[in-house]
């Protein structure tokens, strides 16, 4: 029996690593970033209650944060480009670990668009029991928002495509179309802000307002993050960091802007269709509040003041108000005295109920 040949060894070190990755340096990064997001958060709260001080400490937790960042970043690409840290099973690890923060930015998200629909279904007394609330001029969501959903969807089909160049090994391809994608993504911020400085409204006209700001405001700010993003590969690839074995952060970047794109997608299918809908959307036209009266000129709001006003004989019945201040539930008890309904119509509604 001939005797085995011995494994080399670097082949023996090569299957060490494979199995168990050497692991990069220690970063004092992680405990910065804490320490700057600690300071980013007490400065916040001592500038917003008017403390001496909290804006000079939030400015600087802001540049420690801010230098944080590039800082950890840059020893990242260094050790995944230069020092060969990332194996395969580190970028398996860093696949996970951002999709899970994909995961996150979702329940994010769903936090708003549960805002709206709780606030749009079904509109409550206290904001006119209509959507948008009466006085609300709402944008045209076939003007500007229709323009950059073709935009998004037009930037997410050019990073596709410099994802398939970067595969087959194309590189002056993959840099032309990750331009491509971050000239559509700048296009998309302009506009967006050409259409908040249009609106007739603002973040404090009510819940209307504060869903729709907040909403498109944070898929604005991840449009220009991802736009960073995207930015940073299209560098890495012009200087040929990025190979069709290796390209983890471009598949990062990927990603996020597919997800920025699926967000702007629902909130040009939900939150812009539903603010075109306008008064009666809800069935309830217009409450009207005056001196010791409530009036209401639509036949669906009957079953909600027969409701409230349980107990009654009928609509010429007439009470003393509990509450000389318009629009408190007590004035709900006593409302129905004085709808402009015939009896006829106070029967149905009561039949009904």
């Amino acid at each position: 029996m001939q005797p085995q040949p011995e494994r080399s060894t670097c082949a023996a070190a090569d299957g060490a690593e494979r199995t168990n990755p050497r692991p990069a340096n220690p970063s004092p990064w992680p405990i910065s970033g804490s320490l700057g997001a600690l300071a980013t958060t007490v400065g916040g709260v001592m500038y917003m209650h008017s403390f001496q001080g909290g804006a000079t400490l939030l400015s600087l937790g802001l540049i420690f944060i801010l230098y944080t960042m590039f800082v950890w970043w840059r020893d990242v690409l260094r050790e995944s480009t230069l020092e060969g840290h990332h194996t395969k099973v580190v970028q398996l690890g860093l696949r996970y670990g951002f999709i899970l923060f994909i995961v996150s930015e979702v329940m994010f998200f769903f936090a708003f668009f549960w805002a709206f629909f709780h606030s749009s279904l079904a509109p409550t007394v206290e904001i006119g029991g209509i959507w948008p609330p009466k006085g609300i001029g709402v944008l045209d969501p076939w003007e500007i928002p229709f323009l950059n959903t073709l935009i998004l969807l037009s930037s997410g089909a050019a990073v596709t495509w410099a994802h398939h160049a970067i595969l087959a090994g194309k590189e002056k391809r993959a840099v032309y179309a990750l331009a491509a994608t971050v000239l559509l993504a700048l296009v998309f911020t302009g506009f967006q802000g050409m259409e908040y400085y249009q609106a007739p409204f603002t973040i404090s006209d009510s819940i209307y307002g504060s869903t729709f700001f907040l909403a498109t405001g944070f898929h604005g700010f991840h449009v220009i993050i991802g736009t960073l993003f995207l930015i940073i590969c299209g560098i890495r690839q012009y200087l040929g960091h990025l190979t069709k074995e290796h390209h983890v952060g471009f598949e990062a970047a990927a990603w996020y802007w597919h997800f920025v794109d699926v967000i702007g997608r629902l909130i040009s299918a939900s939150i812009l269709p539903g603010s075109e809908a306008g008064d009666g959307a809800s069935g309830v036209k217009s409450f009207e509040w005056k001196e010791g009266e409530f009036r209401t000129s639509s036949k669906p709001f009957l079953a909600l003041s027969s409701v409230l006003g349980e107990g009654s004989a009928g609509p010429n019945r007439s009470h003393a108000p509990h509450s000389s201040r318009p629009g408190t539930k007590k004035d709900l008890r006593w409302a129905d005295a004085n709808l402009d309904l015939s009896t006829e119509q106070w029967n149905s509604s009561r039949s009904r109920v």
